[in-house]
């Protein structure tokens, strides 16, 4: 038996949320977003407020940097995520960083998140995400 596939969220209806302790990722992000319709863009600067904010709602996309703030790495705010359930199957995670170094990248990538994105952000690729 076929299981039917739900039709997607419209861009409107899509909740994102950015967590980063640099302001000027949330700028370019938020803004990119604004631009095709997505209005539901929630910061966060460091993991503690990004775990409050997700306790209140569930979101469909989540960009989480590596370096999120001194109490927490992005490794270790994702898994927490995900124990919590904040991060689920339906959750789209796309890991951002500045850092590229193999070693960084191997551990993204064990991590199993949807993409990940180099920082500085290109505006083209939030666009097309």
């Amino acid at each position: 038996m076929l299981e039917k596939i739900p039709a997607p969220t419209p861009r409107e209806e899509l909740h994102v949320l950015v967590i980063d302790n640099q302001g000027l990722v949330h700028d370019v992000v938020s803004s990119a977003l604004h631009q095709i319709g997505i209005e539901n863009v929630s910061s966060a600067f460091n993991a503690f407020h990004a775990k409050r904010l997700c306790e209140a709602k569930q979101y469909d996309f989540v960009l989480l940097a590596f370096n999120v703030s001194h109490d927490k790495d992005g490794f270790h705010l994702f898994e927490e995520l995900k124990h919590l359930n904040h991060i689920n199957d339906t959750t789209t995670v796309i890991f951002l960083s500045a850092e590229t170094s193999p070693e960084l990248v191997n551990c993204i990538v064990e991590l199993q998140p949807d993409d990940f994105w180099v920082k500085p952000l290109q505006l083209i690729r939030l666009k097309r995400a």
